[in-house]
């Protein structure tokens, strides 16, 4: 639910969720081509050095219309 990485670092930069990112990062490198997740209401693509031959999606638009930065200059999570 909660997303690896997110532009609204409140749902991705707490404790609990980089905890869960660092036990799953290990797991995902070099198996999963594509991660979708939600609860960031916005829609983001990003790349990570961490997991180079992955896709990660947030889809959480929750009714809220926006495109956020990561998107436009999705070198930023590079």
């Amino acid at each position: 639910h909660h997303p690896l990485y997110s532009s609204i670092s409140n749902h991705c930069e707490r404790p609990d969720v980089q905890d869960m990112r660092e036990n799953l990062l290990p797991l995902l490198r070099d198996r999963v081509h594509l991660v979708l997740s939600g609860h960031s209401h916005a829609f983001e693509w990003f790349r990570s050095e961490r997991l180079p031959h992955t896709g990660l999606f947030v889809t959480g638009g929750g009714g809220q219309v926006s495109l956020r930065s990561t998107i436009l200059k999705p070198s930023r999570f590079y």
